[in-house]
């Protein structure tokens, strides 16, 4: 629905029920500041401007946006596509058995007699051992999936790969001493000088040394765009960015690229090379393996 949310903002008072609907708009992607006639972004902005009486009359779920609350006067604008997006992070849910929220008691695929995955060999789903893999060029603006979580992983990322059945993890589903772990680390001493959150300041240096090719302008560094990047990560502005939440942001399936923005950052550095692998505690989710 992201096309259609762009869309609203350059046509507004064009759009009806059944069209906001139907391009999959939901309660969390309206811009409640044009709704107040207090939105200064105009068409560059990216939540739905929808006229009050579409808003008064949609079903958001299942129930009437009638009897839904308010929501805070402080929700931020949309951060500029290419940085930090503007998403709260979803709340963490805690796993079951030592298994990713979500999998079923089937998953247990590779793991010994006893039930027990300490120390085990990783496996795909076909009981194969999986072996470390670096995600190849598969042309421009494509890019592989996680068979776990789908995340996107781009051209250069370390995997643990099954090569028989195309189907691999990335280093969320399945932890390693990776290369984007070592990368991040690099990125984050090079730009927090040895504090243990990043500022203002400091993120918007990051942004600017990440995005030279298509860099946001000057325009775009304001308050109001390190709120919305504080909003998206869970976190404040007088607070701050953790390294950890900086962390879990590159992790996001919308996230950013570690590898693009290591060699931004440090142009014709070699790639951090690692040897040791470190075995899966447990088991991962298992989805369908690739088409």
């Amino acid at each position: 629905a992201a096309g259609a949310v762009a869309e609203t903002a350059s046509s507004s008072g064009s759009w009806t029920v059944a069209k906001a609907k139907a391009a999959g708009i939901t309660e969390d992607d309206v811009c409640w500041n044009f709704s107040r006639g207090t939105c200064r972004f105009g068409a560059r902005c990216k939540w739905a401007h929808l006229d009050d009486s579409v808003v008064a009359a949609m079903m958001w779920g299942s129930r009437s946006t009638q009897a839904r609350e308010d929501p805070p006067a402080e929700k931020p604008p949309q951060a500029a596509t290419g940085v930090l997006a503007r998403r709260t992070l979803a709340p963490k849910k805690a796993a079951v058995n030592g298994l990713r929220p979500g999998a079923s008691a089937d998953a247990g695929a590779g793991a010994d007699a006893s039930g027990s995955n300490e120390g085990a060999a990783p496996k795909c789903p076909r009981g194969h051992v999986l072996k470390r893999y670096t995600v190849p060029n598969y042309g421009a603006g494509m890019v592989g999936t996680c068979d776990s979580c789908a995340r996107k992983v781009h051209t250069g990322e370390h995997v643990m790969d099954c090569r028989v059945c195309n189907w691999y993890l990335c280093d969320v589903c399945l932890p390693t001493d990776s290369p984007q772990s070592l990368m991040f680390e690099e990125i984050w001493k090079r730009f927090s000088d040895g504090r243990e959150r990043l500022g203002k300041e400091e993120m918007f240096r990051l942004t600017r040394a990440t995005n030279v090719q298509d860099p946001p302008p000057e325009s775009w560094y304001t308050d109001e765009q390190y709120n919305s990047i504080c909003y998206d990560l869970g976190t404040s502005t007088e607070e701050g960015v953790s390294k950890k939440q900086l962390w879990e942001w590159y992790r996001r399936a919308d996230g950013g690229s570690i590898i693009k923005d290591f060699q931004a950052v440090f142009p014709g550095k070699a790639i951090p090379a690692v040897t040791t692998i470190v075995p899966a505690r447990s088991t991962p989710l298992i989805r369908a393996p690739k088409a």
